[in-house]
């Protein structure tokens, strides 16, 4: 894991497949996913993304747990506004899913506050997901400098996850 995995990752054309230095004692099951966690900041890369974690999830008859995740605002919301955001990202989550996988799972929504990269892996750990689907966008030029700085999600989430990250190009 490093600025060679994050290039792999960030400029490969099909999906790929990270099992990270955190992830401890077969945790992949041999790739039988029993909950997986599409996050998701409804960016066009997540998008491309989610038809993979449908996908798995289907496939493997798995649990589907879709995560977003707020950054803290620059201007405190009220109670009832943080509620009222929530709520409305949650219908985003939610209308984000094909009708078509509505007849096989009823995915779980989950939407969180904080630093993106810490908050997709508590909530990996929380739910036992088995696998975590990212889109990732495309970098230009040299990747050392975002991963060895910590700057790039993508690059956090595969560090310290406890199961395989699927990461998608958008």
């Amino acid at each position: 894991m490093g600025s060679v995995a994050e290039e792999i990752f960030r400029r490969s054309h099909v999906p790929v497949l990270t099992i990270g230095p955190a992830e401890h004692g077969g945790a992949h099951k041999a790739a039988k996913f029993r909950r997986v966690l599409l996050a998701t900041d409804f960016g066009a890369e997540s998008l491309a993304a989610a038809p993979y974690a449908f996908s798995m999830a289907q496939e493997n008859n798995a649990e589907l747990i879709l995560l977003h995740v707020m950054r803290h605002p620059e201007s405190p919301l009220t109670e009832r506004g943080a509620e009222d955001a929530k709520s409305d990202i949650s219908a985003r989550l939610h209308e984000t899913v094909p009708e078509a996988a509505e007849l096989w799972c009823r995915p779980e929504a989950v939407v969180r506050t904080g630093d993106p990269a810490q908050q997709i892996v508590n909530v990996a750990k929380e739910r036992h997901a088995d696998l975590i689907v990212l889109g990732i966008r495309d970098k230009e030029g040299f990747l050392g400098a975002a991963t060895h700085l910590g700057r790039a999600t993508a690059h956090k989430v595969v560090a310290h996850a406890t199961c395989p990250v699927l990461t998608v190009r958008g």
